[in-house]
């Protein structure tokens, strides 16, 4: 790897765009080794070591392992956000809905992948940070109401409480799922998890169970009349 250079002690300060290129530099080497061994196992001195830079240069972006962790969870929180917000392509039903719906959770799971130290490490992230708590609390439930928008686009429905609860409890099965799926597939491929064939066909596992899970009520949409709103208004609004 290519040695990165300290920020020089006289001189001209160095560029934004270094400055950039450094931290990013930093960012993507933190992911990968966090989603190999887990953060417990990565430590300051060592994201240095594998970086070939100083610690005094590390602490000039970062001020500890902590703080990139911070980072990366922003930004997986950024990227989660804008898949459960995004638009499915307007009022659907039948089994189109349940092809974009597929599209949608496949995005999902391969960002709950691609940020994968996260999940493995939940309990011990969110007991030591109470902003990551609140953050994957959020998201979670986000993703329950997102769901709940797709099966009943229209909150005027008249249903029955039976069904409403449960279709909410097939929401929050949905959200337990792609929540502690990779933990299960870590007991299963413990010395597998970093095999990008293998969780491919794990994301794709997950997928296939949360559909099932909602399947029920999808099927319940064939016969929504079209003129219902789209989930999407729903989200858009809240």
């Amino acid at each position: 790897m290519r040695r990165i250079t300290p920020k020089p002690r006289h001189g001209g300060p160095i560029s934004c765009d270094q400055a950039s290129q450094t931290r990013d530099r930093i960012v993507a080497y933190a992911l990968k080794a966090f989603n190999e061994v887990g953060v417990a196992n990565v430590t300051t001195t060592g994201l240095c070591a594998g970086l070939d830079m100083s610690p005094g240069h590390f602490y000039y972006y970062f001020r500890g392992k902590e703080a990139v962790v911070q980072h990366l969870f922003d930004r997986f929180e950024r990227d989660m956000q804008a898949q459960l917000r995004g638009r499915l392509g307007g009022a659907l039903s039948g089994e189109r809905l349940s092809e974009r719906l597929s599209e949608r959770l496949l995005n999902v799971l391969d960002c709950v992948w691609e940020y994968r130290f996260l999940y493995r490490d939940m309990n011990r992230l969110i007991a030591s940070s109470r902003t990551l708590e609140q953050g994957f609390k959020e998201l979670v439930d986000q993703s329950m109401r997102a769901l709940n928008a797709v099966l009943c686009p229209d909150r005027s429905e008249h249903q029955s409480g039976q069904h409403l609860m449960q279709r909410e409890t097939a929401c929050r099965c949905a959200a337990i799922v792609a929540t502690y799926w990779l933990s299960f597939q870590f007991l299963q491929n413990a010395r597998q998890f970093n095999d990008r064939n293998v969780m491919a066909r794990s994301v794709h596992a997950a997928r296939d169970q949360i559909l099932a899970l909602l399947q029920p009520f999808l099927r319940d949409r064939q016969t929504m009349p079209a003129g219902q709103r789209s989930y999407i208004d729903i989200l858009e609004q809240q």
